[in-house]
């Protein structure tokens, strides 16, 4: 399977008496909608070695759901850790749950992301994916975005500012490093400060 992961379409429309640009990642693919196909892009792209992956996070993830796509074309195992599923959920699969499990998905109950972290982390043989679908190669295909809309922003004739929510800030993070304008973005998960603990978390230096 291969993503066509560049030149995603920019249309303009109006709200409130503003023009906006919308960025369509989400039409890059049904599966690896939008940030996803970006964070996963080196894994899709590359050939592994890894022998599984691990990631951990909410029961109806979008993450999780595009972390199983990615394990079943590369034929491996995925192990997904999160709280126990609702006894209706579990009873009857909906959603993304549902198309996760189907994809081979392994539900695994979560007691301690730090302990979570420290057993799978650093370990050669299993791919390792924060939640959110965040790994240190997650920047390379948030990059190629960058490049992109710089390269847009070039062809324009005016000044652009970039407008993104956050839930672990990853996608707002980087773009703010590789991008030639200015970033802003709106926490939807945890409020300002859990966004600035996430943003420390990504590299020393986060200023």
């Amino acid at each position: 399977m291969m993503l066509k992961l560049s030149n995603s379409p920019i249309e303009k429309i109006l709200f409130r008496n503003r023009e906006f640009y919308l960025k369509r990642d989400d039409l890059l693919s049904c599966d690896f909608s939008g940030n996803k196909a970006r964070k996963l892009h080196y894994f899709l792209h590359n050939k592994t070695k890894h022998l599984k992956i691990v990631s951990y996070g909410s029961v109806q993830s979008n993450a999780m759901y595009s972390i199983s796509c990615l394990a079943k074309i590369k034929k491996i195992p995925f192990e997904y850790y999160c709280k126990k599923p609702p006894q209706n959920l579990y009873n009857n699969p909906i959603g993304n749950y549902k198309k996760s499990l189907e994809n081979g998905m392994i539900i695994k109950t979560l007691s301690s992301i730090s302990n979570l972290i420290l057993e799978y982390e650093n370990c050669e043989n299993i791919l390792f994916i924060h939640e959110g679908a965040f790994t240190d190669k997650a920047k390379l295909g948030i990059k190629l975005l960058a490049d992109e809309i710089n390269r847009w922003n070039e062809e324009q004739n005016f000044d652009i500012n970039l407008l993104l929510p956050s839930g672990t800030g990853v996608m707002a993070f980087y773009l703010s490093k590789y991008l030639s304008c200015d970033v802003f973005t709106v926490p939807i998960v945890g409020d300002k400060k859990y966004l600035i603990k996430q943003f420390n978390s990504y590299e020393k230096n986060s200023k």
